[in-house]
Order: C-alpha cells, then structure tokens, then sequence
C-alpha cells in the first residue's frame, strides 16, 4: 500500500513538531510528583485493599489558566451560597509532559500530581491536581501533541496517598 504525499509530510512534520516540544520542555520543565492509587479487587465482603505507585514526572510543564492558581480552599465553608462563577473554575489547568527521552511516565487518568509553587519568603504551597482528561492533536494519523486536563483536588485524599504526598513536600528544597 503506498503513501499519499500529504501522509509522508504528515509523518515527518510530526516527528519534528514532536521534537521541538520535548526541546521546549527541557527548557522550561520541572519535575512533578504523581501517585497513582492501584484499586485492588474486592474480596467477598466487598472490601479491597489499593496499592500506591509515586514517582517524578521529570520535566513537564503546567499551564494554569490565565496564570492564578487558587491557594485557599474555598470549598471548606461548604453552607456559602454561590453567587458568581470564576472563570479559573472553568478553564482546564493543562500538563505537557515530553514525548521522547528518559524519565517518560505514562500518565493515566486519576493520577494525583502535586506542584509545590513557592511565596514570596519561600514557604511551599503544595498545589494538589487530579488528570483528568487526555487529548491528543493530529495530523492526519500522526500525533505531535499530548496535553493532560488537569483539576484541583477537592476534599478528602486517601491516607495513604496523603502520607506519600506530605514526603513528597517535606524532600523539596526551598
């Protein structure tokens, strides 16, 4: 089966368009933790046990909507009536993760990633995101790029994710 012209240019422009992404991230990466919770089968009593995977994304670049990043919990006084609509809820927090080289996490669905930011007296702020979605863009059959939806995570975390989470944060270097 040959070819068409248009599906040879595809294919190379993909190669290179993929490449420049990874070049752009090693520029301006950084290293995110990740936990995966592996849910185990449920026994007869239907009570399961999970397994936990952590680890570093290395380099990989998050993009926040409009530059803000929400630090405090709004979602703690949970009787607040809702009177208007931000529009950092409703834009995605997007992840860019490299396509080729060492270090290469596959990053699934439901994986928790956390992004330490600092203040300004260098006091970490752990950021806590959940993937939510994964997209890919094409040319023709040829993907050249891969973006995670990422959300903040909203109320209880499993102890056993918190535990590696807490260090995860304590390790960062400030």
């Amino acid at each position: 089966m040959s070819r068409s012209p248009f599906s040879k240019i595809a294919d190379a422009v993909a190669v290179v368009t993929r490449k420049i992404q990874d070049i752009t991230i090693d520029i301006l990466g950084q290293d995110v933790f990740y936990v995966r919770v592996n849910r185990g089968v449920p026994d007869d009593f239907g009570y399961s046990t999970d397994s936990y995977q952590s680890g570093i994304v290395n380099n990989c670049i998050i993009n926040y909507p409009l530059q803000e990043v929400e630090i405090f919990d709004a979602t703690q006084n949970n009787n607040a009536d809702v009177d208007s609509i931000y529009l950092e809820e409703i834009l995605p927090i997007t992840l860019l993760t490299k396509f080729y080289g060492s270090g290469i996490v596959g990053i699934e669905e439901g994986d928790i990633l956390v992004d330490v930011l600092k203040d300004e007296q260098g006091s970490k702020i752990p950021i806590r995101l959940e993937v939510k979605k994964q997209t890919g863009a094409f040319q023709e059959r040829y993907i050249y790029g891969r973006t995670y939806e990422l959300s903040l995570v909203r109320g209880e975390i499993s102890e056993g994710v918190e535990t590696a989470i807490d260090a995860y944060i304590e390790s960062v270097q400030v």
